[in-house]
């Protein structure tokens, strides 16, 4: 390599260096309590986004590595909103509750625990994100 391939190289790589650094976000802390996240909302006056998943569940594992995985959702959720998992297998009662009868399904609640939107079955990051900013609106 010459000099000034030398420096374009570098200079490109450190380029998608800064742009990876400024675009990854921390994983999603999930919460697994709908008692606690409640509460979080109620002091942060966000509202809540439930997951709901199973482990057997192709869609749901896609939505975990394609959708919960995107910078841009984990910006939004991280921002916006108080995110609680709920397990369809080991939350059984409160996902009847929910009135959940297929899985993945995400919900909005406001602070306070009022619903206020429901979304069945695999998102992709843009539909997601779309979908999430819709509801935050209202």
């Amino acid at each position: 390599m010459n000099s000034s391939t030398t420096i374009r190289f570098t200079t490109a790589l450190l380029f998608a260096i800064t742009i990876a650094t400024s675009t990854a976000q921390a994983e999603i802390p999930w919460q697994r309590s709908p008692e606690r996240t409640l509460q979080s909302a109620r002091q942060s006056g966000k509202p809540i986004v439930v997951f709901v998943t199973t482990q057997w569940c192709h869609y749901c594992q896609k939505m975990k590595k394609q959708t919960w995985s995107d910078g841009q959702v984990q910006a939004t959720i991280s921002r916006d909103f108080e995110p609680l998992m709920l397990d369809g297998d080991k939350d059984q009662q409160i996902v009847k509750q929910l009135g959940i009868r297929g899985y993945p399904a995400t919900l909005v609640y406001d602070s306070h625990g009022s619903f206020l939107a429901m979304k069945s079955g695999f998102m992709t990051p843009e539909v997601a994100t779309n979908w999430l900013s819709a509801t935050r609106r209202r």
